[in-house]
């Protein structure tokens, strides 16, 4: 990007007559990938804004030492990260049909829990296929997670036709995927149980859900970052010495990357992941699990918008409204891990999810919506 001018770099053969006439009506100049280099080295005497925790050692070796070096994040990934109005709208949309496909699946996973036939890989299949039959699908965020039991405790677990799992009546099955739609794209995981559970495994499973809860009905002040927020999901698990070892949360693209910086939640500093201001209009996941090697998997993720909130005195106050429209499973919840305003929130976010995607299915999947988001009491 220079000043007066834009050079795409990228394999012509990828580009159609229409992107290509686009780019050039958008003043876009493309040029071949394998030119870059040769481009960088004619540079003389230039100052060039370039973070260098993320430019490879070959391209940096190619700048001439007569050029002056800004070494800073580029700023074009905090304005993609905060998302405007048109694309809110839209992101909105996409997860409206987004959880009506979940909703066929689940409603399917429920009714044939005790199928024997049922495995890993025929239920990545069939929600695979629901989010493909909506209208303009493009493709899969990434590939569909789909784990029973141990497998769960992996958590980039993919189930192939040359290994997977069978389902069994008891335990759960973690399934963790998204799709992107020309309106945007989603990343949704939901963690279902078969049959009958364990107190354990229904503790755990509430214990995720209350941390994912105690994140999502966060009230800050702008000026906070993901680093500050991150103990809220992980208080409940910390509690019991227990941890996940990744990030809470990463942003979400809008029909771009399902995994998109610069903003995330984590704790800990790095230089590497600097933390990074929530702002108005990003989008960033929340999604805390239980990893249990040979034993079993837990997580629960919703899409969270930053959205503003009250500003007085002390300043501009900030929240999160939730973007997944997708049930929390009643049959793995006990209510004694929760309290009242953690219940509360989860029948209001129930509530909300009917009247979105009740519109959008019909027959037995409207049904068993209408049972899935019913009230939860003591």
């Amino acid at each position: 990007v220079k000043q007066k001018e834009v050079l795409y770099y990228i394999q012509e053969e990828k580009l159609t007559r229409a992107v290509q006439n686009h780019l050039t009506k958008a003043g876009v100049k493309v040029r071949p990938y394998q030119a870059l280099a040769k481009d960088l080295q004619r540079l003389k005497n230039k100052t060039i804004w370039a973070d260098l925790h993320k430019l490879n050692a070959y391209f940096y070796t190619r700048l001439d030492q007569s050029n002056r070096l800004i070494d800073q994040p580029s700023p074009i990934g905090l304005y993609r990260a905060t998302k405007n109005k048109v694309e809110v709208k839209n992101m909105h949309r996409a997860q409206v049909k987004d959880g009506a496909a979940m909703a066929e699946f689940l409603c399917w996973l429920k009714e044939h829990a005790n199928d024997p036939k049922l495995s890993e890989l025929s239920a990545q299949e069939y929600l695979d296929a629901r989010r493909a039959s909506k209208e303009d699908f493009i493709e899969l965020s990434f590939p569909t997670i789909s784990a029973y039991g141990p497998n769960a405790a992996m958590m980039h677990y993919c189930a192939t036709p040359e290994s997977y799992a069978t389902c069994e009546p008891h335990g759960f099955l973690l399934v963790d995927s998204g799709g992107t739609y020309k309106d945007g794209t989603t990343d949704v995981t939901r963690t279902i149980a078969l049959g009958k559970l364990t107190s354990e495994e229904k503790k755990l499973y509430t214990l995720v859900l209350k941390g994912h809860l105690d994140l999502m009905m966060a009230h800050f002040l702008y000026g906070t970052t993901g680093n500050n927020l991150d103990i809220l999901a992980r208080r409940p698990l910390w509690n019991l010495s227990i941890d996940y070892q990744c990030g809470t949360g990463h942003g979400v693209g809008h029909v771009l990357s399902v995994h998109e910086g610069p903003h995330g939640i984590r704790w800990g500093f790095s230089k590497l992941r600097p933390p990074v201001v929530l702002e108005e209009g990003m989008i960033v996941t929340d999604e805390p699990g239980v990893y249990m090697p040979h034993k079993l998997g837990i997580r629960i993720e919703n899409d969270l918008l930053v959205v503003k909130d009250e500003k007085n005195f002390y300043g501009q106050f900030l929240k999160f409204e939730p973007m997944t429209y997708v049930p929390y499973d009643r049959d793995a919840i006990d209510v004694q891990y929760l309290d009242d305003e953690e219940l509360a929130f989860i029948n209001a976010y129930h509530k909300m999810v009917y009247d979105l995607i009740a519109p959008e299915v019909k027959g037995k999947v409207k049904t068993w919506l209408k049972k899935a988001t019913a009230k939860i009491t003591r």
